[in-house]
């Protein structure tokens, strides 16, 4: 398997054309399975949410291209002014899964996001869900705490 460094993988802000991929992606049976929603939303609940997303300057989406354009997933970073945080989460198109790309796609999006505020960086993983542990915890994330289907992690704030 060819590895992909993160010169051979672009980020652009998510924007109008990203809107179908980004429901595909989200509706994903594995995707689901991780999520803290499982459940499949409906193109029209998607299409709202994404038209609120590009507007909200709370939240930033990313999504990664390799060197020929083709999009390998999102990387989202929601801020939480009140808790001072900003929660990161990924999402790879299900076609570039077990190709070692979330870390990639993770390491280079949290270089590439302008953390202005210098908020503390979190993240909500699934416990089962062992490839996100593993990629959160190789960009820097450190374990904070659980509940019941939660781990917690967050990384350093001074990016």
């Amino acid at each position: 398997m060819k590895r992909i460094s993160t010169h051979s993988l672009s980020l652009s802000k998510m924007d109008e054309k990203d809107c179908k991929d980004m429901w595909e992606w989200r509706n994903d049976p594995y995707t689901r399975k991780m999520s803290k929603s499982p459940r499949p939303i409906s193109w029209e609940t998607h299409k709202k949410w994404f038209e609120q997303t590009l507007l909200n300057k709370n939240s930033s989406i990313f999504i990664g291209r390799l060197t020929n354009g083709d999009k390998i997933g999102m990387c989202r970073f929601e801020t939480n002014v009140i808790k001072k945080e900003i929660n990161v989460s990924i999402n790879l198109n299900k076609d570039y899964r077990g190709k070692k790309l979330s870390k990639v796609l993770l390491k280079t999006a949290i270089r590439h996001f302008k953390n202005k505020k210098k908020f503390c960086l979190t993240a909500t993983i699934k416990k089962k869900n062992i490839s996100s542990i593993i990629c959160f915890s190789y960009c820097g994330f450190k374990y904070l705490s659980e509940d019941d289907y939660f781990f917690y992690y967050k990384m350093d704030c001074n990016l």
